[in-house]
C-alpha cells in the first residue's frame, strides 16, 4: 500500500486547487487498483480546512490526524507512524503530484529499493496585483545524479532527493523521526542519515511532480534560518569542508542542536556519525 501524507498549516491560498490534482490522482489510483491511502495532518485547522476535510472524511482512503501544535515535521512524523502503508512518500499542498511517477517509485521500492527519488518540475510564480502567475516551468532531471559509490559522498551534504522521494516504512524504524526542531531542512537531514543506513538509494526516470515556488515558502530566497539550519546538518554529519558555512548565520544557530534530534517534545542523542544512539527512540 501506498501512503500519501499531506500536512496542512494555513493551507487556505492553495487548499481548493489541492483537491482539484488530489481527486484525479485519487481516481485512476483506484482504476489501476493500487492499495493507498491519504493521510491528512491538519494543524490548528482552518474553517475552510476542516470545511474541505469534511467533505472527504468519509472516503475509504482518507485518515485525518489532527495536531495541535504547527510544526511541519512533526506533522510528517504523526503521518508515518500512523501510516498502514509498506512504501510513504508527501504531497504538500501547493505541490503537484504524478500518478506514473508515485506508481514507478512504488513498485521500485517492491522490488528492493528502500528510498526511491525522482526527476521533478519547478514551477516558479510571480505575484502582482494580489495575483499569482506562472512565469517559469523548469524540468530537475539531468541534475539528479544516480546513487552509486562515486556520488555517495555528496549525498551526504547536497539534497539530492528532492521534494517527492518515498521510502520503505520500515525504514523509517532504522533511521529514526524527522528531527523537529529545524524549520526547512529536516527532510534533508533525514535523507542523509537514510544514506548512511542503506545504500539502497534508486533513482527513478519519470517525473514525479512539481514542485511550486512562489517566495513565500520558508527556504525561499536563501533565508538565513534556512541557510543557519543547513549549517547544523553539516556540523553534525561531518560535512563542514564539503560546504560553505555561513558565518552571518550564528545568531540563528544558537537556537539549534546539532548533537540532538527532537521528536514529540523529546530530545535523543546521535552519535559521531550523526546517527541515533538509541535504537528504541520509539
Amino acid at each position: 500500500m501506498i501512503s500519501i501524507i499531506t500536512a496542512l498549516y494555513k493551507s487556505d491560498r492553495y487548499l481548493p486547487g489541492y483537491f482539484q490534482r488530489l481527486m484525479p490522482f485519487v481516481a485512476e489510483l483506484q482504476k489501476r487498483d493500487i492499495p493507498f491511502e491519504v493521510i491528512f495532518v491538519p494543524q490548528l485547522p482552518t474553517p475552510l480546512e476542516k470545511k474541505i476535510l469534511a467533505e472527504v472524511s468519509g472516503q475509504p482512503w482518507c485518515r485525518i490526524f489532527e495536531n495541535s501544535v504547527p510544526s511541519l515535521y512533526a506533522a510528517w512524523n504523526r503521518g508515518v507512524l500512523e501510516a498502514r502503508g509498506d512504501v510513504v512518500g508527501f504531497w504538500n499542498a501547493d505541490d503537484w503530484r504524478y500518478v506514473d511517477g508515485t506508481l514507478e517509485a512504488y513498485n521500485l521500492i517492491k522490488q528492493g529499493a528502500d528510498v526511491v527519488y525522482s526527476p521533478f518540475r519547478i514551477r516558479r510564480y510571480l505575484q502582482l496585483l494580489g495575483r499569482d502567475f506562472l512565469v517559469h516551468i523548469q524540468s530537475i532531471d539531468r541534475q539528479v545524479p544516480e546513487f552509486n559509490e562515486h556520488t555517495y559522498p555528496t549525498f551526504l551534504y547536497q539534497m539530492h532527493c528532492g521534494p517527492f522521494f518515498m521510502f520503505r516504512q520500515t525504514l523509517y524504524d532504522q533511521v529514526g523521526p524527522f528531527d523537529e526542531q529545524f524549520k526547512t531542512v529536516a527532510d534533508f537531514e533525514w535523507c542523509v542519515r537514510a544514506a548512511k543506513v542503506t545504500k539502497k538509494f534508486v533513482r527513478a526516470k519519470q517525473l514525479i511532480g512539481s514542485f511550486r515556488v512562489d517566495g513565500r515558502g520558508v527556504s525561499a530566497g536563501g533565508k538565513p534560518r534556512h541557510m543557519a539550519e543547513n549549517n547544523i546538518v553539516y556540523i553534525r554529519h561531518g560535512q563542514v569542508n564539503n560546504t560553505k558555512l555561513w558565518p552571518e548565520t550564528e545568531e540563528y544557530m544558537k537556537a539549534y542542536d546539532p548533537k540532538k534530534i527532537f521528536f514529540q517534545g523529546q530530545s535523543f542523542e546521535v552519535d559521531a556519525d550523526g546517527l541515533l544512539k538509541e535504537a528504541m527512540w520509539k
